[in-house]
């Protein structure tokens, strides 16, 4: 059902009251680092006409005494498109707290379907759904004037303790943010709803704690390096160059949320050897520079980074390995794109440590569920013979014809973009629903096709020679579809010999156990 703020709010479903409810609350840095990368992304685009808000569900264990918080899921706001909390802000939420929540951008209400999907994951991953996590932001700085008496904090406004209580969510964390300068600052505070019985009392504090991770050495305040890298390293180990390599990646999620291309580029090396998601290959910084500001100004407009060094390894003074997980999305809104890279960094004779070599990809998500026939290929395994490997369909609602897709047919969904397309497999063809513009000329329904081939070149050198135009590279942001071409009656369908994603098919009896 419900859990807002009076600022940016939120909204969840009515689940029952858990009695006792454990007294202390442990989260775990990985749960709230991505809280946080969400929220500083929405509160970079908060207005006194927008306060966006920002929420999550948090997962894990819930014990005698204690809740341990293990991840937090994102879902969408359907604070607008779902007829229930429509009807609940307008017969309760706006007679008993105000006019201000007639505002659209004031208020979460979890879509049911990404709430059901974030119950099949804690049940998946052996966690429990404990509660919520929201954001609170200086609303006294970002709002219109009538708003600046209305300081914040991480405690429950009148709004939070009504929700909670009809929530039943046995954990309600609250998230203060504020900035200041160029820096931002945050507050928790952890609350239990008042009891069934009590009469006119509040929300119940609970004691918080997040864990602290000390690397070896005794640098705070980082992620935990490699396990072996003190090892590895020896005397070429220096605390400030692992600070100095943990702020590159700091420096690029600032300039990403900024739309900063210069100042994303500038953590990497004028002849930078890097490499996208799709293989791409663009020149130095300034190439990274270029291919950014598109990125910028197009698909990622307004998405926020997530960074998460995982490990540094010392190859010799002054030169190292990086291990990085990374993540792409609308702040606080859909599931975002998780990628991986490898980085190689090297210190300058200034003392600054610069990107020398990035490779980034997508991980390999899980094997679809069904094996295949023992005659078929699997579509991320080029054959002789082309294969046709891909279909698109232009869709004005993606998500929910994904999981209309997975939940009756099974496929898997193995990839978003941060506009809301989706991308399914079955472990042979994969399904394209890409988001509808309503500005755009594309029409809804079915759009394209495309072939898995062992050779572009010779493929397109066949079209041509049979009067279709030649295939045109296709210069995007997604990993898949090399060239785009179109056959003698105007259809258009892509060429890739790389394979368009998706996980592979599970190998038979006497295949590998795991790639």
């Amino acid at each position: 059902m419900t859990s807002t703020t009076n600022s940016p709010e939120l909204t969840g479903t009515p689940a029952p009251h858990v009695a006792p409810v454990p007294s202390t609350v442990l989260i775990d840095e990985q749960a709230l680092g991505d809280f946080l990368n969400a929220a500083v992304g929405t509160y970079r685009l908060i207005t006194a006409e927008a306060p966006l808000p920002c929420f999550a569900l948090l997962l894990g264990q819930a014990e005698a005494t204690t809740f341990h918080v293990r991840r937090v899921a994102f879902g969408r706001n359907a604070r607008t498109s779902d007829p229930a909390a429509r009807q609940e802000f307008a017969d309760t939420i706006v007679p008993r707290f105000g006019p201000a929540y007639e505002n659209e951008h004031r208020g979460w209400w979890m879509d049911s379907t990404d709430l059901l999907g974030a119950a099949r994951e804690a049940e998946d991953a052996g966690l429990d759904l404990l509660g919520s996590i929201h954001m609170h932001p200086d609303w006294h700085h970002l709002g219109p004037p009538s708003a600046h008496g209305q300081v914040l904090s991480e405690r429950p406004t009148p709004m939070d303790r009504h929700l909670f209580d009809q929530a039943g969510w046995p954990l309600n964390v609250i998230c203060y943010l504020e900035r200041r300068g160029d820096a931002f600052y945050h507050a928790l505070a952890a609350w239990a709803p008042a009891p069934l019985d009590a009469s006119g009392g509040g929300c119940a504090a609970l004691d918080l704690r997040v864990r602290t991770s000390i690397p070896p050495g005794g640098v705070t305040g980082m992620p935990e390096p490699d396990p072996t890298a003190d090892a590895d390293a020896g005397a070429g180990v220096r605390r400030e160059d692992v600070r100095a390599i943990h702020a590159l990646w700091d420096d690029m999620r600032r300039a990403w949320a900024e739309g900063d291309a210069g100042r994303f580029a500038a953590s990497f090396a004028e002849d930078c050897d890097f490499t996208t998601v799709r293989g791409d290959r663009p020149t130095g910084r300034a190439g990274i520079e270029a291919g950014h500001a598109a990125l910028f100004r197009g698909p990622y407009a307004g998405t926020a980074l997530g960074t998460r060094v995982t490990a540094v390894r010392f190859l010799r003074p002054g030169l190292a390995t990086v291990d990085v997980e990374s993540t792409v999305g609308a702040p606080g809104s859909t599931a975002p794109t998780r990628t991986h890279a490898l980085a190689v960094v090297e210190r300058t004779p200034q003392r600054t440590w610069l990107i020398r070599a990035f490779h980034n990809m997508i991980p390999a998500p899980r094997p679809a569920r069904r094996a295949p026939e023992p005659e078929e290929s699997p579509l991320t395994e080029p054959t002789a013979r082309p294969k046709l490997r891909h279909l698109a369909v232009v869709a004005r609602a993606p998500e929910k014809l994904a999981a209309f897709y997975s939940s009756v047919f099974g496929m898997e969904l193995f990839h978003r973009d941060p506009d809301g397309s989706c991308f399914l497999s079955d472990g042979y063809l994969t399904l394209a629903l890409i988001k509808h513009r309503l500005d755009g000329e594309t029409p809804v329904g079915m759009n394209h096709f495309g072939f898995h081939v062992e050779n572009t070149a010779d493929v397109s050198d066949a079209l041509v020679a049979a009067g279709t135009p030649k295939p045109a590279e296709r210069f995007t942001d997604r990993p898949y579809a090399e060239y785009r071409a179109m056959d003698p009656e105007g259809n258009w369908f892509d060429l890739s010999a790389h394979g368009f994603g998706g996980p592979r098919p599970p190998a038979g009896p006497a295949g590998p156990a795991a790639a």
